[in-house]
């Protein structure tokens, strides 16, 4: 019986750590399965032809708020051209909506709830061998009409779970991103995370470190601790970052996220010492305000991790990725503005405004309609609007997020961004006003010269009187970072007092 695990990720570079977990696991219970990994931009009917030539007759998708639509819209195509096919739904996502999806979509037959290394398996004896589903646990399924769903699964502890990778399988992770988990579960409660209140369980020291070496051995470029709160405890994270340094090998990069207020003097002392390019911090700071953070359960020092971030970025070479979350209840757009200048002063190297997910099964869920809390009721569940902030001003933090990705997290605008908004006085109504500006004009996928020359004219048009010295920095931006290409006319001087330029 041929058996197809399928991983629809959000980008190429991607790859699905549940996938590479449960294929594990069903080879050592002698399981055969096969696995094919796409794209949510792939077009869905390629995928589903390269999907049909295998001739599958089980096939499990793993699900993700950003790969559910597709991977529902995929069901339904490969039913309508081979209804003897059984499907079936895990993951995140499924687990959250697992009798709705039965319910709305004919084409699912189960929704697997639990932890895959182990509830997999045991469906899949029970449909080869055609026995009672009954006994396969954190299982949903019809039966007679009626949707049924088995006992919880159990919780599995972190070292009965095997390395999720094998030697071949490591030597393919040249150009996509390598996900590892050393914990499941979170200390904190944080309102809106899926994780909150799931005690933690953590992976012995031992195996971690022998799980680090193949790792560190392989092809791999990035890793990514998919961990929640990778510094608890912190004396863990600090021996998992001290072996990391002790084998570092040049040309790889390993992603944590931490607590920001968790990072202590030891730990901070410890990142210094990593080589450039060799760590990568995640922050969630989410937001300065403190109504909202209390409405969402999240504890944070904020003098403590202003310290704390002002150490890294002055006496480290770690990569800092701070995070900010629009949306919260009880943050009104002005609040919102004002951690906005809060984080950005701390000038960390990428600055993620992101916008509040409502995840089913959430404790944030739960309270939405108590909150006054208007969100989408399909994937990503987004927020529209809150008491505090309207569609219209979430809407325009969109703008203002999109022009933030586009300049500053690329990483090669940063001394003008820096020039400008020391003159403009103000970080968020700087951005507020290019995002007005650029608004419907410029598009995400911009080529390198379009995105100068609309921060040229924006610039000019703030400071007219400035025109040259906005046009002379520009082109030696672009000099310095683009190097290779030819500066654009439109940057270039034709000024005769401008001879002295270099070009």
């Amino acid at each position: 019986m041929t058996c197809l695990l399928v991983a629809v990720n959000a980008r190429y570079s991607h790859s699905c750590l549940a996938q590479y977990a449960i294929k594990k696991a069903c080879k050592e219970q002698k399981i055969p399965v096969m696995t094919q990994q796409w794209s949510i931009n792939k077009p869905l009917e390629e995928t589903r032809e390269e999907i049909l030539a295998v001739k599958p007759e089980l096939i499990a998708f793993s699900c993700y708020i950003w790969n559910s639509q597709y991977i529902i819209s995929l069901a339904t195509m490969l039913k309508e051209k081979a209804p003897q096919l059984t499907i079936v739904l895990g993951g995140p996502e499924a687990e959250g909506q697992a009798r709705n999806l039965l319910t709305e979509y004919p084409m699912i037959d189960f929704v697997l709830c639990g932890e895959g290394e182990y509830v997999f398996p045991l469906f899949y004896q029970a449909w080869a061998k055609g026995m009672d589903y009954v006994q396969v646990p954190g299982l949903y399924y019809r039966q007679q009409g009626v949707i049924k769903n088995n006992i919880a699964a159990p919780l599995l502890l972190m070292d009965d779970l095997p390395f999720p990778y094998e030697e071949e399988n490591l030597q393919d992770f040249a150009h996509h991103i390598l996900y590892y988990e050393s914990s499941r579960g979170c200390p904190f409660t944080c309102s809106y995370c899926s994780s909150a209140g799931q005690k933690p369980r953590l992976r012995s020291m031992d195996f971690v470190k022998e799980d680090l070496k193949q790792i560190l051995h392989s092809n791999a470029r990035t890793v990514k601790f998919v961990d929640r709160t990778f510094n608890w405890p912190v004396d863990r994270a600090c021996e998992i970052i001290t072996f990391l340094l002790q084998h570092y090998r040049p040309g790889i990069c390993f992603h944590m996220e931490m607590a920001p207020d968790l990072l202590d003097e030891k730990m901070l002392a410890l990142l210094s010492t990593a080589p450039k390019g060799f760590l990568q911090i995640e922050a969630g700071i989410q937001s300065t305000c403190p109504a909202a953070l209390k409405a969402v359960r999240r504890h944070m020092d904020w003098p403590k991790i202003c310290q704390a971030m002002q150490y890294l970025l002055q006496n480290s070479q770690v990569h800092l990725h701070l995070d900010l979350i629009a949306g919260l209840p009880e943050e009104s757009y002005a609040q919102f503005a004002d951690s906005f200048r809060d984080v950005y002063a701390l000038g960390a190297h990428h600055l993620q405004l992101g916008f509040l997910k409502v995840l089913p099964g959430s404790i944030l869920a739960q309270e939405a309609q108590q909150r006054g809390l208007v969100y989408s009721d399909v994937p990503p569940y987004q927020i529209i609007e809150t008491p505090s902030i309207s569609n219209a001003e979430l809407q325009k933090l969109e703008w203002i997020a999109d022009i933030l990705d586009l300049y500053y997290n690329s990483e090669r605008f940063y001394d003008i961004l820096a020039f400008a908004i020391e003159q403009y006085g103000d970080s968020f109504a700087f951005y507020e006003s290019f995002a007005d500006f650029t608004k419907n004009r410029l598009q995400k996928n911009a080529q390198l010269k379009v995105k100068y020359e609309y921060l040229y004219h924006f610039l000019i048009a703030i400071w007219p009187q400035q025109k040259e010295t906005w046009r002379y920095r520009l082109a030696k931006n672009w000099q310095n970072t683009v190097k290779s290409a030819k500066i654009p006319l439109f940057l270039q001087y034709c000024n005769d007092e401008e001879k002295s330029f270099p070009f």
